[in-house]
């Protein structure tokens, strides 16, 4: 896996420049980071930089670190921890009562780094990452809110940097308001990998020089975070934090809007999945005849 991201990393260097900056040195922050291959390419590309890294633990079934850490190379700092459970960066400074696994939960920004020049949220709930017991209790499952988006809302340690997200379901109304709210507040790119995970729907958000204080990006930030409280504690943080619903006027609204921008940038994320898909061994042959 390690060697697959690291080709992952490498094309997507060469198609987005996302590991690219301007200043000598940079630092960077990998919230999912094991085993490693975004962060190799991130050293490769500016070896005099820094990064500071969340991984899963042991515990919770985490990969194995390939890359050099602590010790053994000081530019790379690994805290061995599920970034998801850091309300403190979520604006919450005790945990609800009630909740069944309070020890879980950290307080207080592990690293002496407050601002980062790039922000990777490429991880995903892992198949065989045991749920807490307090998800069980409430019926809480992998889906119900995105693994990127409850990295992004640790996200907002960025100044006109870089924002790379691993993102699935291009065609999915919630990526289309994502895209929508990113492409207003950053330069937006996606990309896909033309050798690894072609057939699978997913795909990298790309957001340069991203703006933390416009209103959009504030309104996204909050929003991320409602929804990381409502799954992880089971109630509404806020009243008025409920899913927006939209009539039929307000979406075709939005489609008009955005809807151009949309499939310029969606397109070749499609186009890469359908030729996969098209010449996939599983696949039935085609009759041309008909």
């Amino acid at each position: 896996m390690f060697n697959m991201m690291k080709i992952i990393g490498r094309e997507l260097q060469d198609v987005t420049q996302a590991f690219s900056f301007d200043r000598t040195s940079t630092q960077t922050l990998d919230l999912c980071m094991a085993p490693g291959g975004f962060t190799s390419i991130t050293l490769e590309e500016k070896p005099t930089g820094v990064v500071d890294a969340f991984s899963l633990p042991d515990a919770d079934e985490g990969f194995r670190v390939l890359v050099g850490h602590g010790k053994k190379d000081p530019r790379v700092q690994v805290h061995r921890t599920d970034v998801t459970m850091w309300p403190g960066e979520l604006g919450v400074q005790t945990v609800p009562g009630g909740h069944l696994e309070p020890s879980d939960f950290h307080f207080g920004w592990p690293f002496p780094r407050q601002l980062y020049d790039l922000v990777i949220c490429d991880g995903q709930t892992l198949r065989k990452q045991p749920a807490r017991k307090e998800e069980v209790d409430r019926g809480v499952g992998k889906d119900d809110v995105n693994v990127a988006e409850r990295q992004e809302v640790e996200s907002d340690r960025w100044d006109r940097g870089t924002l790379l997200v691993l993102l699935h379901r291009c065609h999915k109304w919630r990526i289309f308001r994502l895209l929508k709210a990113f492409d207003s507040f950053s330069d937006t790119q996606l990309f896909k990998p033309t050798v690894f995970h072609r057939e699978k729907s997913s795909f990298y958000l790309i957001a340069k020089n991203v703006q933390p204080d416009h209103e959009e990006a504030i309104r996204a930030l909050r929003g991320f975070r409602d929804k990381w409280f409502a799954a992880t504690f089971g109630f509404e943080r806020d009243a008025t934090a409920k899913d927006e619903w939209l009539s039929a006027d307000e979406i075709q609204s939005l489609l008009l809007e955005f809807g151009p921008k949309f499939k310029e940038l969606a397109r070749p994320v499609w186009a890469t999945q359908a030729e996969a898909l098209r010449n996939a061994k599983w696949m039935p042959p085609r009759d041309d005849s008909k």
